[in-house]
């Protein structure tokens, strides 16, 4: 975090830009010499070493897209439960309270 202070922030914080994309050029400008050009105390660049060390260690990324979900805030009742959520969704909070959270995959159905 310190090195992203220093070499980002740090640099361009009196510059003007007119438009965002002009803003994420310079980042990016600044965030390539951080991982491909400033060497470390070892000699390496931190590309050099995420390539070398933590790439090939990485599983690949599933076939099946992640399923977006909405999330809706519901009241339960005295028993900690809501008519509509299976049971995995109740839960009791320090001090009593009680909520229950869960995916909005009911649209269209009251909840």
């Amino acid at each position: 975090m310190n090195t992203v202070n220093k070499r980002v922030i740090g640099y361009l914080a009196e510059d003007l830009w007119m438009t965002l994309a002009e803003l994420n050029d310079a980042i990016a400008e600044r965030v390539w010499e951080i991982n491909h050009e400033i060497r470390r105390a070892d000699g390496t660049t931190r590309f050099e070493r995420f390539t070398e060390e933590e790439a090939p260690a990485l599983s690949p990324l599933p076939d099946a897209v992640f399923e977006q979900v909405e999330w809706k805030e519901l009241k339960v009742g005295r028993n900690y439960h809501h008519g509509r959520l299976p049971a995995l969704f109740r839960a009791l909070l320090p001090g009593g309270a009680v909520a229950a959270r869960a995916p909005d995959r009911h649209k269209g159905d009251g909840l």
